[in-house]
């Protein structure tokens, strides 16, 4: 693989399709684009891939934490594609099913529902946010005092399409 070129793209990614600009007034996240040639020399295919920068991961983690604590549930849910897959351990527990792995975003949006039902004081208190070439990890104060964090994965269009949950065993009882 051989890179080719490099630009900055404000918001282009971001604006693409569902995930729109977020509640950032027109902005969309902040990515690095790389245009990459698969097979090296002239005749290789081209591909193009993008890096979140550490700002856009900033702003999408607030944005994130902002849309949680709203218990607005299509606000949180804008964030995602619609082919998302989430694994958390919460799953089975909230949803009282065998699995811990849930996939497109009506599941999603009926897993989340529960969950602010079951939480209906739910408030996130942001703790560190690590970014990734296409992801981020956002690490959080949850429910009881539970630290958790939890990696999103983020698609061609700027969605989180892929999400995995992590929880601290230490919590008050909730």
């Amino acid at each position: 693989m051989t890179r080719i070129g490099l630009k900055n793209i404000v918001g282009r990614v971001g604006r693409v399709g569902r995930v729109g600009p977020v509640g950032r007034a027109g902005r969309g996240w902040d990515f690095s684009s790389i245009y990459v040639r698969e097979g090296g020399g002239q005749g290789g295919r081209m591909r193009h891939e993008f890096a979140l920068t550490q700002k856009a991961a900033l702003e999408f983690a607030d944005e994130w934490i902002q849309a949680w604590n709203s218990h607005d549930l299509d606000r949180v849910l804008r964030h995602y594609a619609p082919d998302v897959e989430l694994t958390s351990p919460f799953v089975q527990r909230i949803l009282g099913t065998e699995t811990t792995t849930l996939r497109g975003v009506a599941a999603l949006r009926e897993y989340f529902r529960r969950a602010l039902a079951v939480y209906p004081r739910l408030q996130f208190v942001p703790r560190h946010v690590y970014s990734g070439a296409r992801s981020v990890v956002i690490q959080y104060e949850s429910v009881g005092g539970r630290m958790s964090a939890e990696m999103l994965e983020f698609n061609e269009a700027g969605q989180v399409s892929r999400v995995w949950a992590h929880y601290s065993a230490e919590a008050d009882p909730v």
